[in-house]
């Protein structure tokens, strides 16, 4: 059996697929039912909350789409792709994500904690990813991170700053 970093049993990536189609469905049929609004401007597909910023993150991740993961950053934003290495603007994240994505890796995302103050937001994530390293090995990563974002005048969130 898989654990984690925290020692939790660790799903497959079947079954972290299933879920997040589960969860997007349930989504997406609340919408439909008039329970909630969606968060995402449709035509644009910009998310409208921090929640559906990040929810949106990880579909990218899983979706291997390297423009879109960077359309969420604000251009002056800041990235820590790993401990002590810190990149800057939208061109540099772009190449750290570039680097993420070899892995081929399926994220799971669970949101902790949203702090909003009017257009800006502090965001704690529990997040996991399994991926497949250059020689073929199964990559594990998972952690909490603490994302700043803010909504911009076009009433997207997009993440300022990023430590996963």
């Amino acid at each position: 059996m898989d654990r984690n970093a925290t020692g939790a049993r660790a799903l497959s990536d079947g079954q972290r697929r299933a879920r997040s189609a589960v969860e997007r469905a349930d989504r997406w049929t609340q919408i439909a039912r008039g329970d909630v609004q969606p968060d995402m401007d449709e035509r644009h597909d910009h998310p409208r909350s921090p929640e559906a910023l990040m929810r949106s993150f990880s579909d990218r991740v899983n979706a291997g789409d390297l423009d879109g993961l960077v359309s969420l950053y604000e251009p002056d934003a800041v990235f820590e792709p790993e401990p002590g290495t810190v990149v800057h603007g939208v061109d540099e994240i772009r190449a750290a994500l570039a680097v993420l994505l070899e892995l081929q890796p399926t994220m799971t995302t669970e949101i902790a904690q949203v702090l909003v103050s009017g257009d800006i937001a502090l965001v704690v994530n529990e997040w996991s990813m399994t991926g497949t390293g250059p020689d073929g090995s199964t990559v594990h990563q998972g952690g909490r991170s603490a994302d700043v974002v803010r909504r911009g005048g076009d009433g997207a969130w997009r993440v300022v700053v990023d430590k996963p």
